[in-house]
């Protein structure tokens, strides 16, 4: 009995507090295999609860009572994970697990989602500047001194600036 007010006590503060606050539907992330923690018992393990309450709250049975379960969440990249910096791991078996949770609009892993083409080398693409070797040579293709703007400007080609997005500054 007090185990079972302590994990209501711990839901409903962490639901009340801050961003976990869902006023509509308690929902399970479409992302998370919840069906896993429930099959293994992590649903009642209190540290996990504030994760659990987040993410799989119809599953392990955590959604207030005032609010109806519903079994779909909005597919959306989780609110400061800078996804566009990881996107070239989309593809990356080590980290699919990690960006289909942060990330799964920048890496296309929504639910129901179709998988978008990467975005083609520029068959017009060439150097402007007959120098482009020589200062590859030197780093140009990555100091950040010159904006992409300007290296894929004047060396594209040679600095392999042909797909568009390739330039980071």
């Amino acid at each position: 009995m007090i185990r079972h007010s302590l994990v209501f006590l711990i839901s409903f503060s962490i639901l009340v507090s801050g961003s976990f606050f869902e006023e509509s539907a308690c929902e399970d992330d479409p992302t998370i295999d919840c069906a896993s923690f429930k099959a293994n018992q992590k649903c009642t393990d209190d540290t996990l609860m504030p994760l659990l309450t987040k993410l799989c709250p119809v599953t392990c049975d955590l959604c207030p009572s005032t609010v109806s379960p519903t079994t779909a969440a909005p597919c959306e990249d989780a609110p400061g994970s800078n996804c566009a910096d990881f996107k070239n791991l989309c593809n990356n078996a080590k980290y699919i697990p990690m960006l289909k949770t942060f990330c799964p609009v920048t890496c296309n892993m929504c639910p129901g989602a179709t998988t978008v083409s990467p975005p083609t080398p520029s068959p017009n693409c060439h150097d402007n500047e007959s120098q482009c070797q020589a200062w590859k040579k030197n780093g140009y293709c990555e100091q950040t001194f010159y904006s992409c703007a300007q290296r894929t400007k004047m060396c594209a080609k040679t600095c392999g600036f042909c797909t568009p997005g390739s330039c980071k500054d």
